[in-house]
């Protein structure tokens, strides 16, 4: 008796087993459009201050935030960036590379600041508040990449908690990235692990 009870508790098992299997491969692609679509964040946006566009990650974030102020949504532009490890004999940082690019596309030297010292989005976040205390700026339209603006908006909204700053969350609109098939290319399967690898950092150390 106590042997066929054995039995029928290994074969639930078993059934249970298989039928969670069989669930997860009929429903892989809706909770991969999940884990995707959970990084993806935007605000509806006015004319702002300045445009503030993360440094990092792909061109397409300094082309969206060019677009946007060609489109008279603000009067002034940062760029963020950190020094490119590349074979150089002069340190090229991504907010130089971006500056240039904004220059060529008819965006005036005076109109543009640039952040050298940034080394992540916490980063981004602290040295953009002394900016915005420096120049009085009021109103931000924050640019990065769809993966990356979740978690840019929780650093952002937590260093400017207590202050009266408008922040508006802009991803760039045309961008390689998609929720829904993230998990068909090398590049995405990489972008969107580096970017919950980093929440859980983020939320370990207190950032968001």
């Amino acid at each position: 008796m106590i042997f066929l009870r054995k039995e029928t508790f290994k074969k639930r098992i078993i059934f249970f087993v298989i039928s969670f299997i069989i669930f997860l491969l009929v429903s892989y692609k809706f909770w991969l459009i999940q884990i995707g679509e959970y990084l993806v964040f935007q605000t509806a946006i006015k004319p702002a201050d300045v445009i503030v566009v993360l440094g990092g990650g792909e061109k397409e974030r300094a082309h969206q935030g060019i677009k946007l102020f060609k489109e008279k949504y603000a009067e002034k532009i940062i760029f963020t960036g950190e020094k490119i490890d590349v074979p150089s004999l002069e340190e090229v940082h991504w907010a130089q590379l971006a500056k240039k690019e904004a220059m060529l596309k008819g965006i005036e030297e005076k109109d543009i600041i640039i952040v050298l010292e940034s080394h992540s989005t916490y980063d981004d976040a602290l040295l953009i508040k002394k900016i915005v205390k420096k120049y009085g700026f009021k109103s931000l339209i924050i640019v990065t990449e769809p993966y990356h603006i979740k978690r840019a908006f929780f650093v952002f909204k937590k260093r400017f908690k207590k202050s009266a700053i408008n922040l508006m969350f802009y991803p760039v609109q045309d961008s390689w990235f998609s929720a829904n098939n993230w998990w068909s290319s090398e590049k995405g399967l990489v972008r969107v692990n580096n970017e919950y690898i980093k929440f859980i950092y983020y939320l370990c150390k207190g950032y968001i």
